[in-house]
C-alpha cells in the first residue's frame, strides 16, 4: 500500500507522489525534529536503513536536505 503526496513541481503524474507506508513513517519523524537514531530507535531497524529511506525521499521529492523536505509535511 502507498500514500500519496501532493507535489506541486512534478508533471507528469498529475502533481502526485507515491510513497510506501515505511517512506511517510521514516518521513513523520523526520518532520517531527527526530535525529536518524531517533527514528531507527523507534521504528526497530538499522541506522543505515533508515539513511537509505531518507536518501530515497530527497530522491522522490527532489530536494537536497531535510530542510527542503520537511515543506512537504503535513502540519
Amino acid at each position: 500500500m502507498s500514500n500519496t503526496i501532493f507535489k506541486p513541481k512534478d508533471n507528469t503524474t498529475n502533481g502526485l507522489i507515491s510513497i510506501t507506508k515505511f517512506e511517510n513513517d521514516v518521513l513523520r519523524l523526520l518532520c517531527n525534529e527526530k535525529n536518524p537514531q531517533e527514528v531507527s530507535n523507534e521504528l526497530g531497524v538499522s541506522i543505515h536503513t533508515v539513511y537509505a529511506y531518507k536518501m530515497s525521499l530527497f530522491e522522490k521529492f527532489q530536494t537536497r536536505n531535510l530542510h527542503q523536505l520537511k515543506k512537504f509535511c503535513k502540519s
